[in-house]
């Protein structure tokens, strides 16, 4: 079952999320970074029971997460119920968010930075990071879904963990940052060292942050 292809993996899935899969691997293929990388397999992880059962190693590992990034596997793990429920409420743009949120893991893991400790970043940098990785790939992504009028591109970051999680994810701000920084509305970037200050408290241009936080 693990070798069907990534379109015949998408025709099980609702539309919602067909569409950010679709939009999310066109955009994969277009970013220089990434056109030279295989695009990982997106698969339900009703498949091989729970992500973390089936990968305890994925990223981004906080249960909250609704897709992770195996890397032993490279292939990304999705909790279909719960990003289902998701895209039918806000549409394919918060799907793609968390999509891509896993795909820039994956970015991470084949620049050569799978480990922390490897690529010396803590884990709430690494996790910022992937978020930035995942601004670029959604700036890129045509034929999203349009967000509801009282949803914007950041509340998927701000609201995508609970404060439990801000040691390891980063606070709402930061990941809103990490986020706005892919997508090109910040002076920042999303090398190791702008992650890493980010992680910090540390940018460029901190009223943006301090914005971020209201």
């Amino acid at each position: 079952m693990l070798f069907r292809s990534q379109a015949a993996w998408a025709a099980d899935l609702p539309a919602g999320i067909q569409e950010a899969t679709s939009a999310l691997e066109r955009a994969w293929k277009a970013d220089p970074r990434t056109s030279g990388m295989a695009f990982p397999l997106i698969t339900s992880a009703a498949e091989t029971n729970s992500p973390q059962q089936a990968c305890p190693g994925a990223r981004p590992s906080a249960s909250e997460a609704m897709a992770r990034y195996c890397s032993e596997q490279k292939r990304i793990l999705i909790d279909r119920p719960r990003l289902e429920a998701v895209a039918a409420r806000f549409g394919s743009w918060d799907a793609a968010f968390w999509l891509a949120t896993a795909l820039g893991h994956a970015i991470r893991a084949s620049s050569g930075q799978s480990s922390d400790q490897q690529g010396e970043m803590s884990a709430v940098a690494a996790n910022l990071q992937a978020l930035c990785f995942a601004g670029t790939l959604l700036g890129q992504a045509q034929g999203l879904q349009r967000l509801p009028p009282d949803r914007s591109r950041l509340s998927a970051p701000f609201t995508a963990f609970s404060d439990q999680y801000n040691v390891e994810q980063g606070t709402p701000a930061q990941r809103s940052y990490a986020l706005l920084t892919g997508l090109g509305g910040t002076a920042s970037d999303c090398g190791a060292m702008a992650t890493a200050n980010l992680a910090a408290g540390v940018v460029p241009d901190p009223e943006r942050l301090r914005a971020l936080t209201a």
